[in-house]
């Protein structure tokens, strides 16, 4: 495949790499727990018996094998050691083949290195170790903004926030998530010029909720379901005054129940997760 990727902001062309081939595994390796059992045939599958009633992955391996030219051997380690130098560390990594999504990566094993044709170019061979799935280049409170680069064919709707901002005192909703694998989203719960007392949110058979305690007087609760963590409107802890479990939200269509006191405005915000490419749908009205 001749393509190119961008690693920390610097794209592979800008080092007059060639990507020729890649190994990019299409989905991740499942965390497998089992058991067999002596005096039963196969084996129980435990890889789901968990809370949140699914099965986890591993992390996934990229492997990518480059080709570099130059003048002479002088000149091509010299232009080996400033790719070195960029491949080090961790960094957002994108391919020009999906733009629409990102991978949080890190060079693993070292960088192979073989001259070829008398020291005028040479074979290069990076593996990145990149998390499960990959995420959108947007999130759902801010939308796309005016840097980031989207294909023309993308389904990417106009007033995204809009559509996971809730009013009222309590109520059931439809809370879409237009990724196509879970992610653990942010609530915030926004009172105005009041203090919220009380605020809880439901999501399948689990339930967080907040109670004012210590003399509190937030007016926005934010539930972070990844970090699983409550805070303020300044980021003060409001831990001591949560129960319950966090939740996280399903491919598609999620039900949502939610109240609390004084009625509040209340939004759903994340960074969609993919498991491969972006693909979204939100109905007929996508930009």
């Amino acid at each position: 495949m001749n393509s190119g990727f961008r690693f920390k902001g610097r794209h592979s062309k800008e080092f007059g790499i060639i990507m020729k081939t890649s190994s990019r595994p299409i989905q991740p390796q499942m965390k497998s727990r089992t058991y067999d059992a002596p005096l039963s045939d196969g084996s129980y599958d435990f890889s789901a018996a968990n809370s949140f009633n699914r099965a986890f992955y591993q992390n996934r391996i990229f492997t990518l094998l480059m080709q570099l030219h130059a003048p002479g051997l002088r000149e091509l380690n010299r232009r080996i050691s400033k790719i070195s130098s960029w491949l080090s560390g961790r960094g957002i990594l994108e391919f020009d083949d999906t733009p629409n999504v990102q991978w949080s990566a890190v060079v693993i094993n070292g960088i192979d290195y073989a001259p070829e044709r008398y020291g005028h170019s040479a074979a290069l061979a990076v593996s990145f170790e990149t998390e499960p799935f990959a995420k959108g280049i947007f999130n759902t409170f801010d939308g796309p903004v005016l840097d980031i680069i989207l294909t023309l064919d993308s389904a990417i709707p106009i007033g995204m926030a809009e559509r996971l901002t809730y009013e009222g005192g309590s109520g059931t909703v439809t809370v879409p998530n237009c990724g196509t694998w879970y992610v653990r989203p942010e609530i915030v719960f926004d009172a105005g010029e009041s203090a919220v007392t009380y605020a809880e949110i439901k999501c399948g058979n689990k339930k967080i909720s907040y109670s004012a305690a210590n003399g509190e007087t937030p007016s926005k609760v934010i539930f972070d379901c990844k970090n699983h963590t409550a805070a303020d409107e300044n980021g003060n802890s409001l831990n001591g005054g949560i129960s319950g479990e966090f939740f996280e939200l399903a491919p598609g269509e999620n039900t949502v129940e939610y109240s609390c006191s004084p009625p509040a405005v209340m939004t759903v915000g994340y960074t969609p997760e993919y498991i491969h490419d972006f693909e979204t749908d939100w109905g007929a009205d996508d930009a």
